[in-house]
């Protein structure tokens, strides 16, 4: 879950986490009107009708969809994808009974999970499983992705990688997990963070054009879906200006960006989004920063403090930053335990640099330099930052 406020943005398990129930009333706008308990079935773009589960129609100026994601209909193992989900975990995690708990799924989300989890009761045993090879495979390059998964395995997590949940049971006080790899589990609570997909039934059912690829509602760099009908947040996948293609994407910043930008031209503004998404996080001491688009099918380089070889089994991929290309291009910057401003990063990627007019045997040295200009230090010279950073390449860019 996101505790959003402004010194902090983070997603973990902890006492401060503000988490009484939010209204989605608003009484300092008295001209809003609720309409609860009804589901909106099919939008009538011709008419600009919205037709509701009773039979009754809303007309509209304009109209936005923020349909958002959902998970599997899991009934057995606990979902992870709402305040409800989380106040359920929490109690769980509060009862001395709960000895183990398992957490399925390789994502982002669920490694920062089993990280908060581990903070909060390190008498627990947690398993940690995921189809992938590594912990967050689909986002780091291989050596840091195994590198993530030694230090879970460090601090006392049983990763059971490489292997998916085939089956589970409940017993009176007890989950059986079955894993694919011939592996059973007995545990006392297990929690699935399995990948969330866009709600898109009622776009599909309305005749909007739908995304097979991503996911999402295909929407113009206005988020536009046709006339005086726009979409924002996770459901929607949107033209990037940057890499040429359409792109949904599941951050925090970008829901608040896209539902921003689609308020200001529902009230007739002509504004393109054009935002550079964010992200953040922290697995077991390694905090992370990222921009743009990050992905580990991308090529990427990635300069460390520490002169490892990737290869070693006593890499140590403490400090460093990881640049992403799409076709010699820098589209995404990952930050690691690095005290980098993201504002800075995000100015590199606007400049489209392509890496495939600078000479060959210079690119490393001027990618290096990049560093000075996203270090947070602005005392430090460019010469006191690189020395920091020994040449160490990574990757295949």
């Amino acid at each position: 879950l996101h505790r959003v406020d402004r010194r902090q943005r983070q997603m973990c398990i902890r006492d401060s986490f503000k988490d009484q129930d939010r209204s989605i009333f608003f009484p300092q706008f008295p001209n809003v009107t609720y309409i609860l308990g009804r589901t909106a079935e099919i939008i009538d773009v011709n008419l600009n009708k919205v037709l509701l589960d009773n039979g009754t129609s809303i007309g509209y100026g304009k109209c936005l969809i923020a349909t958002g994601l959902s998970g599997p209909d899991e009934q057995i193992a606990s979902p992870f994808q709402s305040l409800k989900d989380y106040k359920k975990l929490k109690e769980k995690i509060s009862d001395p009974n709960v000895k183990s708990i398992a957490i399925v799924g390789g994502s982002s989300l669920s490694s920062e999970l089993v990280h908060s989890l581990n903070k909060v009761r390190s008498d627990l045993h947690l398993y940690h499983i995921y189809s992938e090879g590594g912990s967050m495979e689909k986002m780091f390059p291989p050596y840091l992705s195994k590198y993530v998964t030694e230090l879970s395995r460090k601090a006392g997590v049983d990763v059971k990688s490489s292997t998916s949940l085939k089956s589970i049971e409940q017993t009176s006080d007890k989950y059986i997990l079955t894993l694919s790899n011939g592996e059973i589990l007995e545990v006392d609570h297990a929690v699935l963070c399995t990948r969330l997909l866009p709600n898109t039934e009622l776009a599909e059912l309305s005749d909007l054009v739908v995304d097979n690829y991503n996911g999402g509602i295909v929407v113009n760099q206005e988020l536009l879906v046709r006339t005086d009908l726009y979409a924002a947040g996770d459901v929607v996948s949107y033209y990037d200006y940057m890499t040429r293609r359409h792109h949904r994407l599941s951050y925090q910043e970008h829901a608040f960006e896209t539902g921003k930008i689609a308020g200001l031209n529902m009230t007739g503004k002509r504004l393109a989004y054009i935002n550079v998404p964010s992200f953040w996080g922290e697995v077991h001491g390694a905090k992370f920063k990222g921009v743009g688009f990050v992905d580990s099918n991308l090529d990427t380089i990635g300069i460390w403090k520490e002169n490892e070889d990737e290869n070693s089994d006593n890499a140590n991929f403490e400090q460093g930053v990881v640049y992403y290309f799409d076709d010699q291009t820098i589209v995404g910057i990952l930050l690691w335990n690095f005290p980098g401003r993201l504002d800075r990063a995000k100015r590199i990627l606007e400049k489209e640099i392509s890496i495939d007019e600078w000479p060959e045997e210079d690119r490393i040295n001027r990618i290096k330099r990049l560093i000075s200009f996203i270090a947070l230090e602005e005392k430090d010279t460019d010469m006191e930052i690189l020395n920091r950073f020994p040449i160490h390449e990574q990757g295949t860019a």
